[in-house]
């Protein structure tokens, strides 16, 4: 029987950045983007059974059993925490666990550009934090919200999908909705927030255009809203953004998101040079006049060739901040970079 704490001791001490449990296979680690097997024996059903019922509440495994998923996160003392996503695959249990640091680190140590400071210091509209699975936006997100504890007295609401940092109320309050738990959804809880008396309304994921339309709403009308989209770059957020509505809304939208938006940083996570690890190449969006006409002419594509030219206003394009990384010896200039050619990125 898999001892799942000590794995979990294991793999955190051998920096991984995500646990991978599935029946056939032996536990599975991925360290700096590279997948690793632990061992040779393969997991059982009753293995892959017991692992979520240890990990999860019979609240959590109920939902599973009639869902066939959840998400949910996991506290082993002296460790940390770890986010779990539980999944039904071939009628089996597998689990894909991610540890979360129990400290946040600040924005200069994840090398962000001041850009990323200079939008969570905004007293309104909304700032979109974009990347891909994997691409470390979490941990930048939760240092946004550190900045703001830090520097302002302020109520800050998160919205999350499960809570993944805690964080501790410093100058601000901080109150943490975990969807599923706390709230059922993420409109109702973001409908419930406006009137909860927020300063900072966090949304950790819009998916669909209910979540989206609340957020633009929330933003108009004197919050700070920070809310996170899965996609490789800011320009192909703000496109996902105004397309995910109907077509003939998508105008309306495309003149609400010019007027509240703020800005948007969007990361990636890159191997360094040295081997040791992931470091973070970063692209800052800032919602100069010449955005926001972009976006309201339906030419969000376009974006990207303000970045390189936006470096007064705060930008940085994605290949700016590669090559700076490169500059400072922390990547291979022998190879280019997955934005450079479309490509998906790493994560």
């Amino acid at each position: 029987m898999v001892d799942l704490d000590a794995l979990l001791r294991e793999a955190t001490a051998a920096g991984a950045s995500d646990i991978h449990l599935a029946v056939e296979s032996p536990p599975i680690l991925r360290i700096n983007g590279s997948l690793t097997r632990l061992g040779k024996e393969p997991l059982s059903v009753a293995e892959a059974e017991a692992a979520l019922r240890h990990l999860a509440g019979p609240d959590t495994v109920e939902r599973f059993r009639h869902q066939g998923e959840a998400d949910f996160s996991y506290s082993l003392p002296g460790v940390g925490r770890f986010r779990v996503s539980a999944f039904r695959q071939r009628g089996s249990v597998s689990l894909a666990m991610r540890p979360i640091p129990s400290r946040v680190p600040d924005l200069r140590e994840l090398g962000a550009p001041d850009g990323v400071a200079a939008l969570a210091r905004r007293e309104a509209g909304l700032v979109l934090a974009v990347g891909r699975a994997g691409s470390g936006k979490s941990m930048t997100l939760a240092a946004m919200v550190e900045l703001i504890n830090a520097e302002r007295a302020v109520h800050v609401i998160t919205l999350e999908d499960p809570v993944e940092y805690l964080h501790r109320h410093r100058q601000a309050l901080i109150n943490q909705r975990e969807i599923g738990v706390d709230s059922l959804t993420f409109p109702q809880a973001l409908r419930a927030a406006v009137r909860q008396n927020p300063d900072v309304i966090v949304v950790g994921e819009v998916q669909e255009a209910e979540t989206a339309s609340l957020a633009l709403t929330a933003a108009g009308t004197g919050h700070l809203v920070i809310a996170t989209v899965q996609q490789p770059d800011c320009a192909a957020a703000l496109e996902y953004l105004v397309t995910m509505f109907p077509a003939e809304q998508q105008d309306q939208v495309s003149w609400h998101l010019a007027g509240v938006l703020e800005g948007a940083v969007a990361q990636i996570l890159l191997p360094r040079r040295d081997g040791k690890g992931r470091v973070a190449a970063f692209e800052v969006l800032m919602a100069t006049p010449a955005v926001r006409t972009l976006i309201r002419e339906g030419k969000r594509q376009q974006i990207t060739t303000l970045l390189r030219a936006g470096v007064r206003h705060g930008m940085r394009s994605m290949d700016q901040s590669w090559r700076d990384l490169v500059e400072r010896g922390l990547l291979d200039d022998n190879e280019l970079p997955p934005f450079a050619v479309g490509g998906p990125g790493i994560g």
